[in-house]
């Protein structure tokens, strides 16, 4: 039952955009653990594929943190709040 279920997730998940990954990956310790697995990968390289233009993953940064870095407006290091072009969908 338990894989079934992380099918039917994982199914539901690869229709999200990378902003709604972040923001689930943000509701709990489960999401997270889930999203940051290697095997969730294709999930996030589907939800940045579906941004039009967007340049690919630079090499050295994994599909999460990219989404990270284009989508939020926060410095990772303080947290702080840019003033910087954030894409929008």
């Amino acid at each position: 039952v338990l894989a079934e279920s992380l099918q039917c997730i994982t199914q539901i998940l690869m229709h999200c955009y990378p902003q709604d990954l972040l923001n689930l990956l943000r509701t709990s310790k489960s999401f997270r653990g889930f999203l940051m697995r290697r095997s969730s990968a294709r999930i996030w390289k589907e939800a940045l594929e579906r941004i039009e233009g967007l340049p690919a993953c630079p090499t050295g940064l994994i599909e999460p943190a990219w989404a990270t870095l284009v989508f939020r407006p926060f410095c990772t290091v303080g947290w702080t709040v840019l003033y910087s072009q954030v894409y929008h969908v």
